[in-house]
This record gives structure tokens, sequence and C-alpha cells, in this order.
């Protein structure tokens, strides 16, 4: 039961970051079309998933959540640097999906208390 509580509270904290995303690319005034703003949510849920399934329990938390955070951001640092991003933004990417996976494994782990378990 707690592997599917882990899972639930990945998928929505990946959510919620997903949200936070969008909402601060627009506070920022960095526009946002439809195709992107899908793109930010489900990538966010997707990081939240992978956080949620993932076995690598012989790490910190915190190191897992940033860990999952970059490998899995990875296509969404790669798609911005080929629609030629503008710089701060190609910058950013890595070290936001960083804290978002920060994020989401701190509140998973921490704060819901399903912490990793230990893969067989």
């Amino acid at each position: 039961m707690t592997y599917l509580k882990r899972v639930g509270i990945g998928l929505l904290f990946g959510g919620i970051a997903g949200l936070l995303c969008y909402l601060g690319s627009l506070l920022l005034g960095i526009p946002v079309d439809l195709l992107r703003a899908l793109f930010i949510f489900v990538n966010r849920i997707l990081i939240g998933f992978v956080i949620g399934i993932s076995g690598l329990s012989r790490i910190k938390w915190y190191i897992h959540g940033i860990l999952i955070g970059l490998i899995v951001g990875l296509p969404f640092f790669l798609f911005d640097i080929i629609m030629k991003v503008e710089l701060l933004v190609i910058i950013g990417i890595p070290v936001i999906n960083c804290l978002f996976g920060l994020m989401i494994e701190f509140f998973t782990t921490k704060i819901f208390k399903a912490p990793l378990k230990e893969s067989k």
C-alpha cells in the first residue's frame, strides 16, 4: 500500500509542479502556447511518476529527487534548445527541473511518509 501511496503522491505533486511552472512562466512574461503548457504539465507529472516508481533506494532522498528531475526533464531542456528559446530560459530549465524533482521527493518522502522502497 505504501508503494501505491508513493506513486499517487508523486503524481499529485507532479501536477502541482506543472501548474506552478506554468503560472510562473506567465508571471515572468514568458509566452506559453497551449502545446507548450501541455508539455510543461505532462513533463512535471512524469517527474512525479518516475519518482513514485523509482527503486533507487540506496541514495539519499534529496539526491534522488534532484537526479530524477534532471534526467526526466532532459527532453524539456533539449526541446528548448531546438526551438531556440531565449538563453535565460534554457539555463533555467535544468535548475527548475532539479528543484521540482526535489520538491516532489520532499513531499512524497518526508511530509507524506512514503519513503523509497528497497528494490529486490
